[in-house]
């Protein structure tokens, strides 16, 4: 350890892995993820040794530390044979420590007592009745379709549909001898932008039509269905956006220490939907 040889007990923690990144889009026909590799993650090392007396080196390494400052040490683990030569050799780089702990002492165990509880044995019954609840459908099931454009099916594959609202305006006007309130009358109605998100895709029709949209001033509404659907993959609610068409294009920000994928976020402006349920 940073030159000097140091006998330990007990050492653990000498594992990495790779963290997996879960992806899934609302048309995936299986009520799971897809896990890809990620960033690789090193676990912290841990020595146990007997107190030494007069040797506080750890604490006064831990103890340097300084706001992001650290001296930092090569750290070398042999297993050995036994004739003492090394059978296999992790080298730790860079590293520091986090923690020391001292010597505990722990109290002998109790045993407390404890509740039993029995199940019914054959010949007797036990039942609850109880009234049937009704659940809501989940919301990861669904299927995005843009009509009027030919897509392959990975072009429709959207991780998350938001903006399906509709809200009603109201004008206040106030009345001649009435001070309590003012009178509220309703006005036009008003859609939110329907926004999709996915993995960044490319080659992607859904991508052209956009471009066409924001860049070249192409504007071409179309119709876009948002169908919820049921464990069977059949329709539970359709909403119908009538005359979408794209006004915001986007990507996630980029970061090496992230550990996900790119998401690009497509906003669509649209006139009105139905709702068939």
């Amino acid at each position: 350890m940073g030159g000097t040889r140091i006998g330990f007990s007990e050492v653990s923690g000498l594992t990495q892995e790779n963290q997996a990144i879960e992806y899934r889009d609302g048309n995936f026909l299986e009520y799971s993820s897809i896990k890809m590799p990620g960033l690789r993650k090193f676990s912290n090392v841990t020595l146990k040794r007997g107190i030494v007396k007069a040797d506080n080196e750890f604490f006064r390494w831990l103890s340097s530390i300084k706001l992001n400052q650290v001296e930092r040490r090569d750290v070398t683990i042999s297993l050995l044979n036994e004739e003492h030569n090394p059978v296999m050799v992790w080298k730790i780089l860079r590293a520091f420590p986090v923690k020391v702990e001292g010597p505990g002492s722990r109290p002998a165990a109790t045993r407390w007592p404890s509740n039993r509880s029995s199940s019914p044995t054959k010949g007797s019954s036990c039942r609850t009745s109880r009234p049937r609840m009704y659940l809501p459908p989940p919301g990861f099931h669904f299927r995005v379709e843009v009509l009027g454009l030919t897509l392959p099916s990975d072009d429709l594959r959207f991780t998350e549909v938001g903006g399906l609202s509709v809200e009603v305006a109201t004008e206040e006007m106030a009345e001649g001898g009435e001070n309590r309130f003012l009178q509220r009358y309703p006005g036009r109605a008003k859609y939110g932008d329907l926004l999709l998100k996915r993995g960044l895709m490319k080659k992607s029709e859904v991508w052209n039509w956009a471009r066409r949209c924001i860049e070249e001033l192409d504007v071409s509404p179309k119709d876009v269905d948002v169908t919820l659907l049921n464990e069977a993959h059949e329709p539970l609610m359709t909403w119908h956006v009538i005359g979408a068409f794209p006004v915001k294009w986007s990507v996630s920000d980029l970061s090496a220490t992230a550990n996900g994928f790119v998401v690009e976020s497509l906003q669509l402006a649209y006139r009105h939907f139905r709702l068939d349920a």
